[in-house]
């Protein structure tokens, strides 16, 4: 709980020196990003650096905005795809961004854009909270520090299917061909430090 707290209020002083505002700017962000999602996006992203040119409101989605990505994954899994343009323009409208894009997302707002959608979720606190309640099917939308917790170094939030007992598919995590395998939910997240999860069934 105390950790939680302590990462709640390290990505609202983020927001706070370096807020984000849906203007004039992202209307034509969305319209860029409508021209090319076609053109990159092509099902379940799995390797994000290959979205070349669509933008993460001043930042390039290719290297930042891996929260939209995780949202994005997590309706195609469940059969209600949406257009990521959109995805990204709604985060941008809740004010979600950080820095214009540019340190990505924070990940304690995206519950607002879970309820928008209608997601059936509940946060986790943990990993051994998660590892406890997920059943098969069920998709965890987490967040980790890279490298530990090391500020300069970023965050990446991803996602985690499990499809049975010691065996879970994870989508976006290294950027790779195909998802990724794990026979465990820690395995799954593996060096990163937990920040938060969102249990989505």
């Amino acid at each position: 709980m105390a950790g939680q707290l302590l990462h709640r209020i390290v990505f609202s002083i983020f927001q706070f020196i370096a807020p984000s505002f849906y203007g004039y700017e992202g209307e034509r962000t969305y319209s860029r990003n409508r021209k090319l999602e076609g053109e990159v996006i092509k099902g379940l992203i799995t390797d994000q650096s290959k979205l070349e040119g669509m933008l993460y409101g001043d930042a390039q989605l290719s290297k930042s905005g891996c929260e939209a990505v995780a949202i994005y994954n997590v309706l195609m899994l469940k059969n209600r795809p949406k257009l990521m343009s959109d995805i990204i323009r709604d985060l941008q409208i809740q004010q979600t961004l950080v820095n214009r894009g540019r340190w990505g997302t924070n990940p304690f707002d995206m519950m607002m854009l879970l309820e928008e959608y209608n997601l059936n979720y509940e946060p986790m606190e943990s990993v051994a909270e998660a590892e406890e309640k997920m059943k098969d099917g069920d998709m965890l939308l987490v967040t980790v520090w890279n490298h530990g917790v090391k500020l300069f170094k970023g965050i990446h939030g991803y996602v985690i299917r499990k499809i049975s007992d010691s065996n879970y598919e994870i989508y976006n995590k290294n950027y790779r061909e195909t998802p990724e395998k794990a026979t465990t939910l820690k395995e799954a997240i593996g060096e990163g430090r937990y920040i938060v999860g969102y249990l989505i069934r």
